[in-house]
């Protein structure tokens, strides 16, 4: 069994050496794309909490549904920033701010958790 996955290019977590800047590039990478996949779901919770979007006011009939409120978002980012793709940009407003925020604080989770294992395995087994 152990043969026919090594074909397939897997390996075991034993046989895996640990390597710090891979996992360090590994979980800022990770951390980046999840803050930046999250990113309109968060700005779209925002504004129906806080009732405001790129600074203008919503209203309370804006805010009742979740899909009026993201036509309402769309409308008001294709205003302020202009061109076909304005209103996307609005929902990614400071996206990039918090996807640099979080990427160091999860590759260190990557790291302290591939070394832990690492340890763990060799004084359980």
């Amino acid at each position: 069994m152990n043969m026919e996955l090594h074909k397939l290019g897997f390996t075991s977590h034993k046989e895996r050496k640990v390597r710090p800047d891979a996992d360090l590039m590994a979980g800022a990478l990770a951390g980046a794309i999840s803050s930046l996949s999250v990113a309109p779901i968060d700005r779209t919770a925002d504004a129906k909490s806080l009732g405001k979007f790129l600074g203008k006011d919503l209203t309370p009939q804006d805010r009742k549904s979740t899909i009026n409120l993201i036509k309402k978002m769309y409308q008001i980012g294709k205003a302020e920033k202009g061109g076909s793709l304005g209103g996307f940009r609005g929902f990614y407003e400071g996206a990039g701010v918090k996807a640099l925020k979080l990427a160091p604080a999860t590759a260190i989770s990557f790291v302290a958790y591939e070394q832990l294992k690492k340890r763990l395995n060799k004084k359980i087994f």
